[in-house]
């Protein structure tokens, strides 16, 4: 993972612990040098989370038959993500796809991380995907 794949807000995890991405976090990669254009790699003990139905229900997707659905903003288009899904293997658990209105297939097939797939919902809404507030008392 490079730096110039995450943004304020992004969450990662280190060990056991999640990190949410702030304007300091960008001391944590080795090599990283804006002014020269060199962009730093992770140290190896911050790693992605993998996308999982617990971080779907979190984020306020609605669940319906083993798959995962949110509303990009005022038009029809939606992200589905798939958590059956067995073709692009295991890790991470989710296959994330952009479902751009009734009947049309899929934009995108990909799995995803958190921090990529918040990254996709505000490239299609300007909106950064927020922790829903009663989903995170319950846990």
């Amino acid at each position: 993972m490079k730096a110039n794949e995450l943004r304020i807000g992004n969450r990662l995890q280190s060990g056991k612990y999640e990190i949410i991405v702030g304007p300091a976090f960008f001391t944590a990669f080795d090599n990283y040098d804006f002014e020269n254009g060199k962009v730093g790699v992770l140290k190896p003990e911050i790693q992605p989370i993998p996308l999982s139905k617990e971080w779907l229900l979190r984020f306020g997707f609605k669940e319906y038959k083993n798959k995962f659905y949110i509303h990009c903003g005022n038009s029809e288009m939606s992200i589905g993500v798939n958590t059956s899904h067995d073709e692009l293997g295991d890790a991470p658990e989710c296959v994330v796809a952009i479902l751009p209105g009734l009947g049309a297939p899929p934009i995108l097939l990909v799995k995803m991380y958190v921090h990529e797939l918040q990254n996709l919902y505000f490239a299609l809404t300007g909106l950064e995907l927020t922790i829903n507030p009663t989903k995170e008392e319950n846990q």
